[in-house]
């Protein structure tokens, strides 16, 4: 099949700012484990999408908060912390991959799970002192920052080739997800080109 009717997975991150995280003193390795504790729980057992959407919010600001944490580069306790929350981060996108999949034929499906390995990647990236995975997968949601997201979904489906979108009868999904202000997208690569011209515009 031409690269170009190859279905692939991207996330495509919303222009809003990141809260940035700033304290008085970091947290005890103690209050770390509590509150990552709670939040996971929280996040597994939610009865509600509003519950879930929040304990996900938390843990993506205890991500961020870790990234910035000064003794991270020198503590196993605290990267600990960081890789079983990304974990966990990772497994959320994985379910959206998995409910992407599940809408599509199966001559649409990846033969490669590029969701979970771009944002690795991005995890990956979150030594780096600016940029890296802050920039990724921040906590995006919050008081007084506008959500364009469904805006951006409708946008995309009425001006990039329609057509081929699920909600116009064609295989292409959009599958936004507000906690961490993401788009999950499965389209052809010909396609993914035109929403990352959109989105470069839009910056």
């Amino acid at each position: 099949m031409n690269c170009r009717n190859t279905l692939t997975a991207t996330i495509l991150l919303l222009l809003t700012p990141s809260l940035g995280l700033t304290q008085d003193a970091p947290r005890s390795f103690k209050e770390y484990d509590d509150v990552i504790s709670h939040w996971m729980v929280s996040e597994a057992t939610a009865e509600s999408a509003a519950d879930h959407e929040l304990a996900v919010i938390e843990l993506t600001r205890l991500y961020s908060e870790l990234l910035s944490d000064a003794r991270l580069r020198v503590s196993p306790t605290l990267n600990q912390y960081r890789v079983k929350i990304r974990a966990r981060l990772m497994k959320i996108l994985r379910e959206l991959e998995i409910r992407i999949n599940r809408n599509l034929p199966s001559k649409y499906h990846s033969n490669s799970d590029k969701l979970q390995s771009a944002l690795e990647r991005h995890l990956a990236a979150g030594t780096q002192q600016l940029g890296g995975a802050r920039q990724f997968i921040a906590p995006r949601a919050g008081a007084n920052l506008p959500d364009y997201g469904p805006r951006l979904v409708s946008l995309i489906q009425r001006t990039i080739s329609p057509q081929f979108w699920e909600v116009n009868g064609g295989p292409g999904v959009i599958i936004y997800y507000p906690p961490l202000r993401v788009l999950v997208v499965r389209a052809t690569s010909q396609v993914h080109g035109q929403i990352r011209n959109l989105n470069n515009r839009l910056r």
